[in-house]
Formats: structure tokens, C-alpha cells, sequence
């Protein structure tokens, strides 16, 4: 008996056994679609061109279901089919989305046995283009526009200026704003460069070049006597000169030329040996706090045939020079020599600077009244010569002593100023 119900007990447990063994939790539900596994779920496509996307439905383990997938676009932005490249019951399902020529966000709805989920999609223009004009004045304004174009050359829509950073090389050449207005400043040329936004996706970027030409000045030009020949007083316009403003008169040397500056005029002096009626071109440069070019030209209405010193080769006889207002003048050939008197009313230390027009060597003095005693001598090669001296109220002689000369006759600028 006790064998029998050992027996009945063992058959038992081996049928408990076998009952629990066929109990697999790893089995539950394999064939039940909980998600999508997609790839990519965000995607970038050009207009007028094509992107894959896959999306697989699968189970709670991440297994295929193997069942069909179907897709939608959210709109008529983009359209999309099966990729019949793809075997037909092989996981993962493909689609080939092409877009139109709109661009914007879209997306793909994929569905699968009750579950939805979105692929996100970006229509991005295949390439931009910059419109501009290839020249506009200084302080003037003109519209650079851009263009989104697509895969095959035509114009995208849907996106604008707005989706676009710019931004003008070198900076002083001009300035654009968000809208696309550009505006010329120093003369040059400039560079504009787009670059579509980083949040867009896609990176794109284009480039247009633009010529920024004088622009005509606003102010007057009026010709009058003084400073040892004619000159020529501009009187600024609606924006004032500041201390980089630049004075060329073409065919002369600033620096000799330009004689006094302030926030509303420039002198300068007509160069020597034009007759009257000559046309004189001007340009006046880093104008203003934009750092404008303007230009124009003058005629002459008077000669300039020599300067109005005479032949003051006698520093006792020389012609007096106001101090603090610069003049110029020629000298000739090596060895001429020109005096001028200055009288010094106010004690202080005194800068006398001399520059000329060509590669001579001018030496310059400053004496005394008795033409005895050398104050300031200044004996070198440099363009200007420059020196210092502390002076009592009197009069006191200006030399200019040409030691070697580059042509039979050239301009000179004197300058003589209380420091």
C-alpha cells in the first residue's frame, strides 16, 4: 500500500511540473502592437526632392508585429508612398516622401493596428540666393532680397527675409537690418552674407557683392584769397565733419592741400598754377559717425598761378604770417630759400611743422628777430619737419632753406601754432 500511494503522489507532481514548465511569461502578448519604432522621427528634406523614413509597429519587447504599416501626410507640403524597394513582408516599413515647393514644417502620420504615432518633418530650401543691387551711394539705401529655391533650380515658397541672418564684411562698408535694408557707408566694396537660421534644420548660405560709390556732398564749396593763393572753404551739410574726416582734392597731396578743419568747415587750398574754370575733384572721406564718402566737383572761378608771398628771399622785409593759421606756398629749386615773421603776442611753447608735396628735402628754421640766433632748426630728411620752442612775446623769423629738391618748384604748407 505504501508503495501505491508513492506512486499516485509522483505522477502528480510531474503533471504540476509539466503544467507550470508550459507557462512562458516572455510569451505574453508578442503579437500585440503597443509602439513605433521610428527612424529618423525628425527629418529634413529639400523642396522638390526626397527623404526615406521606416517605421516598424512592435510589440511591448520591442519585437515587429509584422503588421502593415500605413502613412498620411498632415498636409499637402509633402507626399508620401511605400519605398517598393523594400522587401515586401521584411521589416521595417519604408516610405519615400517627396516635397513640393512650399517650405515650412509638415509631418507623416504612421498607423498600425490602432496606433498612431507623428514623424516630424522639415521642408528646407535646397539652396538660397541673394538679390541685390552691385552698387549704391554712400548714406543711400537699397533692398537685398533672398531667394529659396529648390532642388531644381525654382523658386520655394513660404519662407522670407526673416528666416535669414545678415550681416555686411568688412563693417564699415555698411550696415543691413532683419528686413533687408542696406545701407552704404565708408566707399568700398562689400560683401553681404545670408545664412539660414540654425533652427530651421538646414544649413544654407549665400553671398551677393556690392560696390559702395561717393555719394554726392550736400554742403557748399566757395573759392576766395588767402593763405598765400586761393582758397577753397567747404561748409558741411546735413552731417558734420569730425576729427578722421579726409579732404583729397585729385591730382594734389592732402597734407598739403588741407589746411583747417572743424565740425562745419575744411580749408583747403587751391593748387598752384590752375587757371580758372578748372574743374577740381574732390572727396571727402570718414564723414560722420558712419564713416560716409561724398565727392563732387568744383570749378575754378579765379587763377592759382603762384603763390601771393611775392619774392621774400629777405628776412628783414619778410611778410607777416598770422599765428595759428596755416598757409601755403612754393619754393624752387636747390638752394632757394623764403622768410616769413611771426609775432608772438602771448609767451608759450610754440610748434612750427612744414610739409611739402614731393620727395625734396626742405630745413627749416625758427630765429630771432636780428636773424642771429637759431630757435628751432630742424636739418633732417623727414616729410614734415617738426619742432618745438618756448618763445617770448616778439617777432621772430621763419626760414625755409631748400636743400635738395625734387622739381624745379613745389608746394609747402607752413603751420605755426601755440601749444
Amino acid at each position: 500500500m505504501r508503495k501505491a500511494v508513492g506512486a499516485i503522489f509522483g505522477a502528480a507532481l510531474v503533471a504540476v511540473t509539466m503544467t507550470a514548465c508550459n507557462e512562458d511569461p516572455l510569451s505574453e502578448d508578442r503579437d500585440k502592437a503597443v509602439f513605433f519604432q521610428l527612424n529618423p522621427s525628425v527629418v529634413v528634406v529639400n523642396a522638390g526632392s526626397t527623404a526615406r523614413v521606416a517605421a516598424v509597429i512592435v510589440n511591448k519587447y520591442g519585437g515587429s508585429t509584422l503588421s502593415a504599416v500605413t502613412a498620411e501626410p498632415c498636409d499637402s507640403k509633402i507626399t508620401a508612398v511605400k519605398d517598393t524597394a523594400r522587401t515586401e513582408y521584411q521589416p521595417p516599413e519604408r516610405f519615400v516622401i517627396t516635397a513640393a515647393n512650399a517650405l515650412g514644417s509638415s509631418c507623416l502620420i504612421v498607423k498600425s493596428e490602432g496606433v498612431t504615432d507623428t514623424i516630424t518633418v522639415r521642408v528646407v530650401p535646397a539652396s538660397i540666393a541673394l538679390v541685390a543691387d552691385t552698387a549704391v551711394g554712400s548714406g543711400a539705401d537699397m533692398s537685398v532680397t533672398v531667394r529659396f529655391l529648390t532642388a531644381t533650380g525654382a523658386t520655394a515658397t513660404g519662407m522670407s527675409v526673416s528666416d535669414v541672418t545678415l550681416s555686411v564684411t568688412p563693417s564699415t562698408a555698411g550696415v543691413i537690418d532683419a528686413t533687408g535694408k542696406f545701407t552704404g557707408q565708408a566707399p568700398g566694396t562689400a560683401t553681404v552674407t545670408g545664412v539660414l537660421k540654425a533652427s530651421l534644420g538646414a544649413t544654407r548660405s549665400a553671398t551677393a557683392t556690392v560696390k559702395i560709390k561717393e555719394g554726392p556732398f550736400t554742403g557748399t564749396v566757395a573759392q576766395s584769397a588767402g593763405r598765400g593763393g586761393q582758397i577753397l572753404t567747404f561748409t558741411a551739410g546735413a552731417v558734420k565733419f569730425d576729427a578722421d574726416t579726409k579732404l583729397v582734392i585729385t591730382g594734389t597731396v592732402d597734407s598739403v592741400t588741407f589746411l583747417e578743419k572743424d565740425s562745419a568747415k575744411i580749408i583747403a587750398a587751391v593748387p598752384f598754377g590752375k587757371a580758372a574754370g578748372t574743374a577740381l575733384k574732390y572727396t571727402i572721406s570718414n564723414l560722420g559717425p558712419n564713416q560716409l564718402g561724398v565727392g563732387g566737383t568744383f570749378t575754378t572761378t579765379t587763377a592759382n598761378l603762384d603763390d601771393t608771398w611775392g619774392n621774400n628771399t629777405d628776412p628783414f622785409t619778410a611778410p607777416v604770417v598770422p599765428v595759428g593759421v596755416p598757409f601755403v606756398g612754393t619754393l624752387g629749386d636747390t638752394g632757394s630759400e623764403e622768410y616769413f615773421t611771426v609775432n608772438v603776442t602771448t609767451a608759450g611753447t610754440y610748434r612750427l611743422q612744414v610739409d611739402w608735396s614731393n620727395g625734396s628735402d626742405i630745413d627749416v628754421y625758427l630765429t630771432n628777430a636780428a636773424y642771429t640766433s637759431n630757435l628751432i632748426a630742424r636739418e633732417t630728411s623727414a616729410n614734415p619737419e617738426v619742432g618745438t620752442a618756448n618763445l617770448s612775446p616778439g617777432t621772430y623769423i621763419i626760414d625755409l632753406y631748400q636743400y635738395e629738391a625734387a622739381a624745379a618748384t613745389q608746394t609747402y604748407r607752413v603751420r605755426f601754432t601755440k601749444q
